[in-house]
């Protein structure tokens, strides 16, 4: 999957989250988090998933190293599955 395609994907599946994508010579890296200050979904978020563990993966971000490189694409899908399961596996 192109990057485009997987930010698009991120916008849709979990609205008001940041990201960020990186690559070099071993990896491609992508992490995700909640952006609590979004001025459409931050209230949203923070109703849905307060309070937040200093640390955790909704505090410092989903992160993904994926080896070796040249799929960024890849890696920031990858970051979104795993906050999607995640989540998936915190709620009732």
């Amino acid at each position: 999957m192109s990057l485009d395609e997987a930010i698009e994907t991120l916008k849709r599946e979990l609205p008001g989250w940041w990201w960020k994508v990186g690559s070099c010579c071993v990896s491609d890296d992508a992490c995700i988090a909640p952006d609590f200050n979004d001025p459409v979904h931050g209230e949203r978020l923070k109703a849905e998933l307060f309070p937040i563990v200093p640390g955790s993966e909704l505090d410092a971000g989903f992160d993904v190293d994926m080896r070796p490189p040249g799929d960024a694409g890849g890696a920031l899908m990858q970051a979104i599955a795993d906050a999607q399961a995640y989540l998936k596996a915190r709620s009732p």
